[in-house]
Parts: structure tokens; sequence; C-alpha cells
């Protein structure tokens, strides 16, 4: 944390890798550059410049992934945080998380996440 890094790089070798804490930098991209880190279980990006719901598809690659932090209240928050619907968003593509921004992630807001990504979905297909 607190390195000014600009884009995650280098890490491709340590595939035994459990936790990484890249808060406050300067990062606007996760990008395929944590896909060699397979064990990866814990990852903190609070603090930086993540701004697209797209890009954060890339975690959903990180299968053991079960804490992940997008906005810390030690380290601040992304622009991606004040996207709307961004916990849904988070919780829908990435089922497997127990803890979202330093919060444990109850059962029932799986489901209410799965089930308002859905009915948004449903919605979307039927506008003209």
């Amino acid at each position: 944390m607190d390195n000014e890094i600009e884009h995650i790089q280098g890490l491709e070798t340590l595939t035994q890798l459990s936790h990484l804490n890249l808060s406050r930098n300067r990062i606007r991209e996760i990008g395929s550059s944590l896909d060699a880190n397979v064990n990866l279980e814990e990852l903190n990006l609070a603090g930086n410049y993540l701004w697209s719901f797209k890009d954060l598809l890339n975690l959903t690659r990180a299968t053991y992934l079960r804490k992940l932090s997008f906005n810390d209240p030690d380290y601040g928050d992304n622009p991606v945080c004040e996207l709307c619907n961004y916990q849904t968003y988070v919780f829908f593509h990435l089922q497997q998380l127990s803890h979202m921004d330093t919060m444990p992630i109850p059962e029932e807001g799986k489901h209410l996440a799965e089930a308002t990504y859905m009915k948004k979905k449903v919605g979307e297909m039927f506008r003209v």
C-alpha cells in the first residue's frame, strides 16, 4: 500500500500468494494482471482509481478469493463504488466472496443481489 503503483505487474510468479494489499495507490485497471495468482484469498484495492464494472469481472477468475475491498474506511474508495448497484453487481458476479469492503456478506445479501440483478436483466430484455 501507499507506493504510488499505477499498474499491477510483476506478480506472475507468485502463484502461492494468498493476501495482497494494493490499497492507496494509483491503479486504474485490474485487467489480467492477477490471473496467475490462483491462490489469492484476500485482495484490498481500496483507495485507487478503479472505475469500470467490466474491469471488475476480471476477478471472477480468482476462484479462491473470499475477501475483497474496493472501499475501506482506512484507505478510501474507488470511483466504481459510487456507481449505481455497485454492491449488487459485485455480489452477483463474485458469489464466492465472504467479505466485501471489510464487512461480512450475509447469505440473504447474496440472494437479494442475484434476484435484483436478474430482475434488471429481464427488464432490459423487454425494453424496446
